[in-house]
């Protein structure tokens, strides 16, 4: 089966693969530039901000639990439409979007859990006026990508699933996601539990997977319409 690539298949790769490209070049792990971003947040007893009551409670806490919402508001419109076997594209959509979401954090958190990179909060040392990032670990980091923007990120998949039927939304959609993973990685690093560079990799791996699922379905919905014009036919 040939895979026949669009522009905006074309583009999406040529991005996915200059950012990872330019990331690895310019924003490595625990480097230059996340050690300057995350300074700014240190004083003599730490990250004084990591346990800031409204970062915690709503910039951590309430906008995960908004990302569940969204999650469940679609699974419960997509057993609606299926359990009526409705042939409304919500039903697609909404059992992408859900798909999207599990695959997304499921992925992460997996690489997450067998990372060797630690979070700035348990690497950080104070020597006097002194502070870097290279306190030695006695085991495995856990903390790459990072964890809570992969939540904000995960809702890119509202972008390619509701693309091919309401592009309007879909652009919508994605402003969302990316303003809510962008304002999730920001609480995040700034409590000391993130740097820039566990953030970006968040948003890469979910935009690959968003993308590799769209593209999957795009496939099938394709033989679909197929098979049911030739049976329509007969």
């Amino acid at each position: 089966m040939a895979l026949h690539l669009k522009k905006f298949d074309c583009l999406n790769l040529i991005l996915l693969f200059s950012t990872a490209l330019l990331m690895l070049i310019f924003i490595p792990v625990a480097g230059s530039v996340d050690q300057m971003l995350s300074l700014p947040w240190v004083d003599h007893s730490g990250y004084y901000l990591r346990e800031n009551w409204f970062l915690v409670k709503v910039g951590h806490e309430f906008l995960k639990n908004l990302v569940i919402v969204i999650a469940i508001i679609h699974a419960v419109v997509w057993l609606k439409l299926s359990i009526e076997k409705s042939r409304s594209p919500w039903r697609s959509i909404s059992g992408v979007v859900v798909l999207g979401m599990m695959i997304s954090v499921a992925v992460i958190g997996l690489l997450k859990s067998q990372s060797i990179h630690a979070c700035p909060w348990a690497l950080l040392q104070i020597n006097q006026k002194h502070v870097d990032w290279l306190k030695p670990l006695s085991s495995r980091g856990k903390c790459f990508p990072g964890g809570q923007a992969s939540a904000g990120f995960s809702l890119l998949i509202l972008y390619f699933a509701y693309r091919p039927f309401y592009p309007k939304l879909a652009r919508y959609g994605l402003a969302f996601a990316l303003i809510m993973g962008i304002v999730m990685s920001a609480v995040q690093m700034v409590r000391g539990a993130h740097f820039l560079s566990h953030n970006l990799w968040a948003l890469w791996w979910s935009w690959l997977i968003d993308f590799i699922l769209y593209k999957v379905w795009q496939i099938r919905w394709s033989y679909h319409l197929k098979a049911l014009s030739i049976y329509n036919k007969n």
